[in-house]
């Protein structure tokens, strides 16, 4: 027969422990989720940023090899700004496959002395949130 003493060290746990056992786990799990969610949207940002920064980039650098143009002639392009939508992370026209989230502005504007001329590119995107974020570059050059 087994004694009253070693019944109750037999027993196991209580359904209170389980209960808080089970309330513990739930809560660490959860949070866990919430991280990966704000990792996925950080690492998501992180990428469409650099993408984008290499867009503006790029576009500055072939508007730069442009051959400049003589001292009072016409500027070539002329004054105003391009805009290039639904470009994918290449650069490339991307309106299918739902990849051609960037939007690039190109500004080009002659000073009032007619002796440079500033080049702005700005490329533009929202987020999962519907945030909208740029990335701006800008430079100037002799005509």
């Amino acid at each position: 027969m087994v004694s009253a003493r070693k019944r109750r060290s037999v027993r196991g746990f209580t359904l209170m422990e389980v209960m808080v056992a089970v309330l513990v786990t739930t809560a660490a799990l959860i949070g866990s989720l919430s991280l990966l969610g704000t990792i996925y949207r950080s690492g998501s940002f992180s990428r469409n940023a650099t993408e984008a920064g290499i867009l503006a980039q790029a576009k500055l650098e072939a508007e730069l090899s442009r051959t400049p143009i003589a001292a009072g002639t016409t500027p070539n392009p002329p004054d105003g700004i391009t805009q290039e939508a639904g470009l994918n992370a290449f650069g490339s026209l991307d309106t299918t496959s739902g990849l051609g989230i960037y939007t690039r502005n190109t500004t080009w504007a002659t000073t009032a002395d007619l002796q440079r001329r500033s080049i702005t590119v700005t490329v533009g995107w929202n987020d999962s949130m519907a945030r909208n974020h740029t990335v701006t570059v800008m430079t100037e050059r002799a005509p």
